[in-house]
């Protein structure tokens, strides 16, 4: 079983690395590789290598958070990279693990407590979309097979735009989300960047019981209401 504090320090570092794949995309998409022959297909194929890191980044992190979960911690699930079925198998266990886009606010209604509101921006990644671009940047892993060779080729603007579009509804997941932890009991809440401390990134455990310091009303539907 993860402690608290090893739980919190994993999914900082996750949340600091997923920042630094974004900005690789932005480097490479802002023409840092034009010099280079077939500048803009070696450009995408590696905002592909990116974006499928960010996918593995988004399952490890919630690995992490679930780490208490029996069945979590096993040998096969600890080992494991693919993104795809890290995600399966956590599916198995617990269905509400996949990280929510989220803000929060003071709730005007309880000392020192929060609400939980849904996303600013609806264009998020989902689970299910992770899974298929997950698949879908695998294409890029490998030149291919003989037969199906070609020399490298001029990259289409509508591509490029749907590598943009694909990392930009990553960040509207991650932006501000927050897990539900097993049993319901606490939250895991993270921004990727907080102004306070200097852009970096800030995670907190929450708990969820009415009658503890801390209130976690989480929406149902989006809208910012709470349970």
């Amino acid at each position: 079983m993860i402690s608290e504090d090893n739980l919190l320090s994993l999914y900082i570092a996750v949340a600091e690395e997923f920042k630094v794949r974004v900005s690789a995309i932005n480097f490479a998409l802002g023409g840092a590789m034009a010099q280079l022959p077939a500048a803009d297909s070696i450009a995408a194929e590696f905002c592909y290598l990116q974006l499928r890191m960010m996918c593995e980044l988004i399952a490890l992190g919630c690995l992490i958070a679930h780490g208490d979960i029996q069945g979590a911690s096993t040998s096969k699930i600890l080992k494991e990279y693919s993104a795809e079925r890290i995600l399966k198998m956590l599916s198995e266990l617990e269905p509400q693990f996949f990280p929510y886009p989220t803000s929060r606010r003071r709730d005007p209604n309880k000392h020192n407590g929060w609400l939980i509101c849904g996303p600013r921006n609806a264009d998020y990644t989902t689970k299910e979309e992770l899974i298929a671009l997950y698949r879908r940047t695998g294409e890029y892993l490998h030149r291919g097979s003989l037969k199906n060779f070609a020399p490298l080729g001029r990259v289409s603007e509508n591509e490029l735009q749907e590598i943009t579009k694909a990392g930009q509804r990553l960040i509207h997941l991650m932006n501000e989300h927050s897990i539900i932890l097993v049993g319901g009991r606490r939250v895991l809440i993270c921004a990727l960047s907080q102004a306070e401390l200097g852009g970096a990134a800030k995670v907190d455990l929450i708990a969820t019981n009415p009658n503890s310091p801390t209130l976690f009303a989480r929406p149902a539907d989006g809208s910012g209401r709470g349970l």
